[in-house]
């Protein structure tokens, strides 16, 4: 294994370290998930720590430590400024980076996951309203890429063809008939509305899904449902969502 290595990434986040260091954890296209460290990324003169801010891509250049590489180049793709410049952007995009990080592996390559982040971010960065949207959409995809699809067409029991399905089975993965509910079953009453909004949330691209008129009672419910559902399909939790104020 090369000891230098060339990769293109994006900062999901940073952490500062010592006197001018930050510790950073990268979503590198081929390498998965690396935690590096940048030398005197904080001192008024450095080149690399304009680089190197949260959300940024970048190509980078590093040498592979014991435990973290070092960042010794960058050349910044993207920055996403915006991003950082507003706070409210600040938080949904620190929620889409902290899912990332928790699914990806080291010396993972992601391609679909790595593009669907990049979609994320610019949709946040295109946008001035509608970032729960635009989040619940970045979530739902990201669950689909993991194998977690949820089945809205039909009874998720595969065994019946009813079609009054209003009640969403978070254990199941998705809605089932009301013949099929037990009390022991984490469930989720739904409208018609709520699961419309959910099946165009899931299969529009992010953009589209921005678009959508959702009123706040209807988003509450989803991103009840989204949060519930990510923390009994993959037993983690997205820490980052409990600082969002809606």
């Amino acid at each position: 294994m090369k000891k230098v290595y060339k990769t293109q990434g994006i900062i999901l986040k940073t952490l500062r370290y010592g006197e001018a260091d930050n510790i950073l954890t990268i979503f590198s296209l081929d390498e998965g998930k690396i935690g590096a460290i940048a030398k005197g990324a904080r001192k008024t003169k450095s080149k690399l720590g304009p680089r190197l801010e949260n959300f940024t891509e970048a190509e980078l250049v590093l040498y592979r430590g014991r435990n973290l590489s070092t960042v010794t180049q960058a050349e910044t793709i993207k920055t996403y400024r915006s991003l950082r410049e507003d706070y409210s952007k600040f938080l949904y995009a620190s929620c889409m980076c902290d899912f990332v990080s928790k699914v990806i592996q080291d010396g993972q390559s992601e391609e679909r996951i790595y593009t669907l982040l990049k979609d994320g971010l610019s949709a946040l960065a295109n946008n001035n309203a509608n970032y729960e949207l635009i989040l619940l959409s970045f979530d739902w995809k990201l669950l689909g890429l993991l194998g977690f699809n949820p089945t809205l067409k039909k009874c998720s029991c595969a065994q019946c063809l009813n079609k009054e399905l209003s009640v969403f089975s978070i254990e199941e993965g998705g809605l089932i008939c009301p013949k099929n509910v037990t009390d022991r079953m984490l469930n989720r009453k739904l409208t018609l509305f709520s699961i419309g909004a959910l099946k165009s949330i899931i299969d529009d691209d992010i953009e589209k899904a921005a678009e959508l008129t959702v009123d706040n009672d209807t988003l509450k419910q989803l991103d009840s449902l989204t949060q519930d559902y990510i923390l009994c399909q993959l037993q983690t939790s997205i820490r980052s969502k409990d600082f969002l104020v809606r």
